[in-house]
């Protein structure tokens, strides 16, 4: 088994029921299922429900009459050009009948929602788990108990104002794309208009933290002037020259974080992306 299928094993402890087909095993694993136990409780909407834990457990009467489920890639990735933030997942799930080598096998979609702080990846990780849990809950008819996510009050959702809003932060960040690409190149410097001075104050303040690698440097600026959306500019040290307002932010950003923030250097570097070599053992 490859290591993006899931599976409930058999419990060692308990002997198994053997059927002739794999009909008569699932039908007589959807008769003797129980409820799954409601073991969590959603924090943004207050909701209790059936873990994936809890769900597994009950499904463990599909390995009592001799059937196993499992989900397997490889995965399946659908997009949408107007929804970035969403993904069509498919797998393919299978059941087996150990006594006869039977299996069925069909599609499970589930679609993974990627946002701030949840990437692609844990996204998709994340719908995998669902889609599982789904899957063996119509398969066994595990009842899902005291589960209230069904009576969450959805009726002030309006689908034009979720359309709206997506359209607008679109639009946004498309103007602020905009805004970036047509920048300015820096005006050459000139010793008198205090760019240059500016620029010599941030090299220093960069030293300043042990920072004196170019690549290194240029972290320090990409996550000084880190855009709305806290991602890091395409901005280097070299394209700071001539631009004071920028080399002001990357000092100011430097000394928030001591003074403000209480910040080490160590920390700050860390922060900025900077990897150090582990001390060498004596």
């Amino acid at each position: 088994m490859g290591r993006d299928s899931q599976q409930v094993p058999a419990p060692p402890d308990h002997p198994l029921t053997e059927h002739n087909t794999l009909s008569e095993a699932l039908a007589a694993a959807q008769r003797t299922s129980s409820s799954a136990s409601i073991d969590a409780k959603n924090s943004e909407q207050s909701y209790k429900y059936a873990s994936r834990e809890a769900v597994a457990s009950a499904g463990k009467i599909l390995p009592l009459h001799g059937l196993s489920l499992e989900l397997r890639g490889p995965i399946e990735i659908t997009t949408w050009a107007d929804r970035s933030d969403r993904i069509l997942v498919t797998w393919t799930a299978i059941l087996r009948h150990g006594k006869t080598g039977e299996k069925e096998e069909w599609s499970v979609r589930w679609i993974a929602c990627s946002r701030r702080g949840t990437p692609e990846d844990k996204a998709i990780g994340a719908g995998m788990s669902y889609a599982y849990k789904n899957a063996l809950i119509n398969l066994a008819m595990i009842p899902r108990g005291g589960d209230d996510v069904d009576r969450i009050d959805d009726s002030g959702w309006d689908p034009d104002a979720d359309r709206e809003s997506r359209r607008r932060e679109q639009a946004r960040r498309r103007e602020s794309r905009q805004e970036r690409e047509q920048r300015p190149a820096p005006a050459p410097r000139r010793e008198d208009d205090g760019a240059a001075q500016a620029y010599l104050n941030t090299k220093r303040a960069i030293s300043k933290l042990g920072a004196k690698d170019r690549a290194e440097a240029d972290l320090i600026v990409r996550w000084s002037t880190r855009d709305g959306d806290d991602q890091p500019r395409a901005f280097d040290l070299a394209a700071l020259e001539g631009d004071a307002e920028l080399c002001g932010m990357v000092v100011r950003t430097i000394e928030l974080a001591r003074s403000e923030h209480g910040l080490k250097d160590p920390e700050i570097l860390a922060r900025a992306g900077v990897k150090r070599p582990p001390p060498a053992s004596s």
